[in-house]
């Protein structure tokens, strides 16, 4: 592009070069501004990640970051395009061109003056036309440095690689930070990467048996310690803490797991129990300690063959044995102290007889072939 044969033209050119200049400047103020505000999203990412943020203080980072944000924006960006002038971007040009020996300033100085005392025309007409042949010969374009670009680059790059590499090691990262302080008034507690689950559960237990109650933690990022409570139907609450940092680490399909467990000896009453481990808790389960299972009594109706023209016998709160006649027909009905699931006649021979379960009743018929026991 030719230089224009006069002190204005030549102005115009270093004002263009000026106005790239501080296009430069301020598109490096915005990489340091980008760069920042990517640091400072990691790290309340992070910050997000690990402790449960109270509103008071998210909203204290939120402002703070905001604020930050703006003064760099204001001090590294907007203000670059006010910085440097015409005189200072000749200045420049005159330190990368010595064989312009000031008269490239001296005109643009010149070109300004409405009255030049103490200058002849000669004087000036010659340093302006010396300055518009030397002009004619440099590129102004050499002006213009990149170098703040490049240096504020590298800063958003590593910033940008260091996001890049959490989104790698934990995806769920940016996501649960975003939640977090997209919900400025909402306290969010962490996502848990563990689950809770109680055992033996809600269950009936025989009297004067040792009960092992406690919980399964797996995944991972465990607490620091659990605490089993239980108390007596009625009663109050005992706790149990247990360390978890040194209890050995099972694995299983959905990760590690960790069991927390304590013995209770003898037990003669129902009771409650929940666990907690960090944050979460299990429900209350109950455990309803019932009698030892017992037969309270066998009931036998015998009928015996026509031939023996006897009644049917009915024999109450028996212990079992009883003797017929060889043929007789026997139906057995027991009772007992709790609900059966499955009952059976267990002979001397280890022969079995199953009897038809009806809640707390059993019943079979049986046929009297020869005596057994």
């Amino acid at each position: 592009m030719a230089i224009s044969k006069s002190s204005a033209g030549l102005i115009s050119k270093l004002r263009l070069t000026l106005l790239k200049q501080r296009l430069v400047s301020f598109a490096a103020g915005l990489a340091t501004t980008a760069a920042a505000v990517l640091a400072t999203w990691i790290i309340l990412s992070l910050l997000a990640n690990v402790v449960i943020l109270p509103v008071w203080l998210k909203l204290s980072l939120l402002i703070l970051s905001a604020m930050l944000a703006a003064f760099l924006f204001a001090s590294h960006a907007l203000a670059r395009l006010f910085h440097h002038s015409v005189d200072g971007m000749a200045v420049r040009l005159e330190h990368q061109n010595p064989a312009l020996k000031g008269r490239l300033v001296a005109a643009v100085q010149f070109a300004r003056m409405r009255r030049t005392p103490g200058y002849s025309a000669e004087l000036i007409a010659l340093t302006e036309r010396q300055a518009l042949k030397y002009a004619s010969l440099i590129n102004f374009g050499r002006a213009v440095s990149f170098y703040p670009v490049f240096k504020t680059g590298r800063m958003l790059a590593l910033s940008a690689l260091v996001a890049l590499a959490l989104v790698l090691v934990a995806p769920g990262l940016f996501t649960y930070s975003y939640e977090v302080y997209s919900n400025p008034t909402t306290e969010i507690a962490p996502p848990l990467g563990y689950e809770l689950v109680a055992f033996p559960g809600s269950v009936e237990w025989v009297k004067y048996r040792d009960i092992e109650i406690g919980a399964v933690i797996v995944g991972g990022r465990f607490p620091q310690t659990a605490v089993i409570h239980h108390r007596l139907v009625g009663g109050d609450w005992q706790r149990l803490q247990i360390d978890l940092t040194g209890l050995q680490r099972s694995l299983s399909p959905d990760g590690d797991s960790l069991t927390v467990s304590t013995t209770l000896r003898q037990i003669n009453k129902s009771f409650d129990y929940y666990v907690e481990a960090g944050r979460i808790e299990t429900e209350i389960q109950q455990v309803d300690v019932v009698d030892r299972p017992r037969v309270n009594g066998i009931k036998l109706s015998i009928f015996y063959p026509e031939y023996t023209e006897l009644p049917p016998t009915v024999i109450d709160e028996n212990n079992g044995s009883f003797s017929a006649v060889v043929g007789s027909r026997v139906t057995m009905n027991v009772t007992a102290n709790l609900p059966i699931r499955h009952a059976e006649l267990v002979f001397s021979d280890s022969s079995r007889t199953p009897l038809e379960v009806t809640e707390r009743s059993a019943e079979t018929a049986l046929r009297l072939d020869s005596s057994r026991a």
